[in-house]
């Protein structure tokens, strides 16, 4: 049986998400699931704060846990605490349910993961202080991620036993769901782009912005865009096209790319825009109208995503499930 230490890693087990929407309505998938009913969320916190915030079957959930995963939540303090506190119940409750069917993490998975964690913190006093932030020490570390990996068994294994949504359930809701499928106005735009270092000083940054506004400022002297973006631009792929970029829609490019662009027309230059990744140069040379994607070139990601809600449902009910027969005491 794998022993639990005294905080808990901030690691998400719940497949809350998938890429793109999920249909709130998947066809065929039935009523959705009672939800639980919870505390209220908004009530004053305990004062002082008790070192068990709760037990679930008598597994003592910490304090200390809670408070590293409230300090990512949203809302009030008192909210940000209990909605942590219902988080860690559930992964508990799951956690419980995997022990009782058997399941176990893959140990390559944990060895992997503690590799990747450490390779990130390289020096020894760096890595001490990771985890004394994360309230714990190279053994219960790796003990946590133990239990990740352990729950994860569990929703893996749940979610295999959801059938694949069948090629009418995906053609019903590609006719109900028209809008879902238009591309949105798209923009045709060339960049030259000047990669900054993520760990680079300041002045290198100022640096290289200088030579980008250098640069801008040939363009408008009548320089060609296009070949400069060969002989200058860093960003491989386009630069070998002259700078031409893959027409993309809102929400298809770093937002401060996304802005310049479409506040824009055909053959206007951008100032020099900074991203995370450097500085780039925008030319805009055509906006195209919204079209419909066709059938046949979403047909797979309707499916991944009606099949991928009937998986979250079914961990939500196994939740509810575990929950109503919990023995489940607050503190907080």
């Amino acid at each position: 049986m794998i022993r639990r230490c005294a905080a808990v890693v901030a690691l998400a087990v719940l497949p809350l998400a998938c890429s793109g929407k999920p249909p709130e309505e998947a066809p065929g998938a039935g009523p959705p699931a009672s939800p639980a009913p919870t505390p209220d969320l908004e009530r004053p916190l305990s004062d002082p704060l008790p070192a068990v915030a709760a037990r679930v079957n008598g597994q003592p959930i910490p304090i200390a846990g809670v408070h590293k995963l409230a300090k990512k939540g949203t809302g009030t303090v008192s909210f940000a605490y209990r909605q942590a506190l219902e988080e860690l119940i559930d992964r508990e409750l799951l956690f419980e349910e995997a022990l009782v069917r058997r399941l176990s993490a893959d140990d390559a998975a944990v060895q992997r993961s503690y590799d990747e964690a450490r390779v990130s913190h390289p020096d020894d006093a760096e890595w001490a202080r990771f985890l004394k932030d994360e309230f714990l020490d190279p053994q219960s570390f790796r003990t946590e991620l133990r239990a990740r990996f352990t729950i994860e068994a569990l929703v893996r294994s749940e979610g295999e036993k959801v059938p694949p949504a069948s090629d009418l359930e995906a053609r019903r809701y590609y006719d109900s769901n028209p809008s879902t499928f238009e591309t949105g106005e798209r923009i045709e735009a060339r960049q030259i782009f000047f990669r900054v270092p993520t760990a680079g000083k300041v002045s290198e940054r100022d640096a290289i912005r200088a030579q980008a506004e250098a640069v801008l400022a040939r363009i408008r002297k009548g320089e060609d865009f296009a070949a400069l973006a060969r002989q200058v631009s860093q960003d491989r792929d386009s630069a070998a096209e002259g700078g031409k970029l893959p027409p993309f829609a809102r929400g298809q490019a770093a937002l401060p790319l996304e802005l310049a662009a479409f506040a824009m027309q055909p053959g206007e230059l951008s100032d020099v825009v900074w991203t995370v990744e450097g500085f780039h140069i925008l030319r805009v040379d055509g906006r195209l109208p919204s079209v419909k994607l066709p059938f046949e070139a979403v047909e797979e990601k309707i499916k991944l995503s009606l099949r991928t809600e009937r998986q979250q449902r079914r961990i939500r009910e196994l939740v509810a499930s575990l929950r109503a027969k919990a023995r489940i005491e607050r503190y907080l």
